[in-house]
């Protein structure tokens, strides 16, 4: 059986690296969550979580929760076997959906301790900000001015000068 992305996740790369990245703080925000709140979200209680981040992992993605560290998983794969994807914007794998069983469990029956789930997901958030922000610093660097785009030659400063 094929796994089905949601929506959200489309043909560009790079907006699906954002998709990840959201994903991504959602599992690390609810893997935290701590007894009270989670005691909020299992009574279907939402807005009495009282972290800021829970809450709004739970009020975002609560419909689909418990898939996402399979979107996770999926995702990344996708993205790195993408033709499109410049090189060195490639990510590591992780070994997300070792820890599937126990996600499951926290987010249908009772909270667990998923620290090492919390670690992973740290490291694959930083990956996806350091690629992110050196593709755009790469991109930005490649056009230096509006005479980049015009039919005519730029004259430079000394050409100027010469005149």
């Amino acid at each position: 059986m094929a796994v089905k992305l949601p929506p959200t996740w489309g043909s560009n790369w790079f907006q699906n690296m954002s998709s990840l990245s959201e994903w991504c703080k959602c599992i690390k925000a609810f893997s935290a969550i701590t007894k009270e709140d989670y005691k909020h979200y299992a009574d279907r209680r939402a807005h009495n979580i009282e972290d800021v981040c829970a809450r709004e992992a739970v009020l975002v993605h609560s419909p689909y929760l418990t898939d996402l560290l399979v979107y996770c998983h999926y995702g990344l794969r996708d993205h790195n076997e993408r033709k499109d994807v410049p090189t060195a914007c490639l990510l590591q794998n992780a070994d997300i959906l070792a820890y599937e069983t126990a996600w499951q469990k926290h987010t249908l029956s009772e909270p667990q301790s998923l620290v090492e789930l919390q670690t992973v997901v740290k490291a694959l958030l930083d990956q996806l900000k350091t690629v992110r922000r050196d593709f755009l610093e790469q991109e930005s660097g490649g056009y230096s001015s509006y005479s980049d785009y015009s039919d005519s030659e730029t004259v430079s400063e000394e050409e100027l000068e010469d005149k």
